[in-house]
């Protein structure tokens, strides 16, 4: 009874609003006066606390969250206008005890860049990662090179703080390093012969040559979905170090997928050349790292997708990586016709020649397998009583009666496919309700038996 007077309370105070806002809507005064009922007033979003960090995955270290003046500083919208003012008032009053409206203008949009390796997308603030300062995930105090993301000219600090050993294999970055105590001012611009190289040592300093549009901080306003260009020529800048760092990886809208993440990342290792001494890898130092995400992200278990076994091919060639192209090329070779029939546009990312390589490792393993299956199916060794075991003449006949064998085989024979007709109602076995198979033919579970 106090809920249905309640609520009749409640819809008739905004019955009463409902014809005070037409009122004012009929009236010629310029702006309309909107009035709010007072009960049941919207709780306000629940914000993240942005001292509050999402957990690295690698190490305890965690990409910072914006700074509260760059939250400060983004736009506000003026509720002082009618249409505005209207539309707002709609959307309150459209919230009840009942439930949530279902509006598309209800739904919560996700974060611009998150951090990948999680269940669920935990954001991951840009803004000092867009102002130019240092990033505690990407920051080792007994590092010896400072990296600078703007040129400069800019008068921004350096935003990474790593070891030297991990640029050893990009020979343009190598060069590009410098020590720290030169001084700019005074410098010619021209470049040192030899180049420098860094030195554990001493410290140095490393200005990277990327293009970006403006060299003020950057921010997005609210009402953009995405980012910038230079927003992500800094997300993936930012990815390439913390990938040679092994600290986790920040997806963005533009590259939401791991895969997509690491094709990025790929890009900028050829991009930086990243090699080994003969070019069949991006370095040891990459290669061990990428071997780790490999393990940790689960990239090399595909036997339940097709899709990630097309994608861990692909990624393979691309980061160079045996490890994961062998473990993703055997799988493919057995279900090739599914892959094919599937017709995934990232099938042609797969090269040329690992097509050809994977149409004819299918088939090759298509002869193997039917060859087994005949000997399985049958249990028919014809092999087994070739050769000496068939002769008339030989020695050890003497001593074992060949023929004895062959009764005692073909009997062990009949008793087993006896066994197992009885076990599976058929032999080869056929999916039915009798049986717990959901294929017919050969597969692990008649092998378990």
């Amino acid at each position: 009874m106090r809920l249905q007077k309640t609520a009749s309370s409640f819809f008739q105070s905004r019955s009463v609003s409902g014809q005070s806002v037409r009122s004012a809507q009929s009236s010629p005064l310029p702006s309309p006066t909107v009035e709010k009922t007072g009960l049941l007033e919207p709780q306000p979003p629940l914000s993240p606390n942005p001292q509050s960090r999402p957990s690295s995955r690698l190490r305890n270290r965690s990409p910072p969250s914006p700074p509260s003046d760059v939250l400060s500083n983004r736009p506000t919208v003026d509720t002082l206008d009618p249409a505005v003012a209207t539309s707002d008032d709609r959307k309150n009053r459209r919230r009840s005890w009942f439930g949530r409206s279902k509006s598309t203008e209800s739904i919560e949009r996700g974060p611009k860049a998150w951090v990948i390796g999680h269940p669920e997308r935990r954001p991951y603030g840009l803004g000092r990662l867009t102002g130019g300062e240092q990033l505690l995930e990407l920051w080792d105090e007994t590092a010896d090179c400072e990296v600078h993301l703007f040129p400069r000219t800019s008068d921004k600090g350096p935003s990474f703080r790593i070891d030297s050993a991990l640029l050893a294999s990009s020979k343009l970055l190598s060069e590009l390093v410098v020590p720290f105590e030169m001084d700019f001012n005074t410098s010619t611009g021209e470049p040192h012969t030899p180049p420098m190289t860094p030195k554990s040592e001493s410290r140095c300093q490393l200005f990277l040559p990327i293009t970006l549009k403006s060299d003020m901080a950057l921010s997005v306003p609210n009402n953009c979905q995405g980012l910038s260009s230079d927003e992500e020529t800094l997300v993936t800048t930012r990815n390439l170090f913390a990938f040679l760092a092994g600290e986790s990886l920040v997806a963005t809208q533009e590259s939401p997928t791991v895969f997509s993440v690491f094709i990025k990342v790929s890009e900028s290792l050829k991009q930086f050349g990243f090699s080994n001494f003969d070019g069949s890898t991006f370095g040891e130092v990459a290669t061990s790292s990428f071997d780790k995400y490999v393990d940790e992200l689960g990239l090399a278990d595909v036997r339940s997708s097709r899709e990630k076994t097309i994608e861990a091919i692909a990624l393979g060639e691309r980061m160079r990586s045996i490890k994961l192209y062998n473990e993703a090329f055997t799988h493919a070779s057995g279900k090739y016709d599914e892959l094919l029939k599937s017709g995934s546009p990232k099938f042609r990312l797969i090269s040329p020649i690992s097509a050809n390589r994977l149409g004819r490792a299918a088939m090759d393993l298509e002869k193997r397998t039917a060859s087994v299956r005949h000997t399985l199916e049958d249990f028919d060794f014809p092999q087994l009583f070739s050769g000496f075991l068939n002769s008339k003449t030989v020695d050890e006949r003497k001593e074992v009666d060949f023929d004895v064998l062959r009764d005692s085989f073909l009997a062990t024979r009949k008793f087993v496919m006896s066994y197992y007709k009885i076990r599976f109602g058929s032999w080869p076995p056929k999916a039915s309700k009798k049986n717990e198979l959901e294929t017919s033919g050969l597969n692990r579970l008649t092998a378990q038996v």
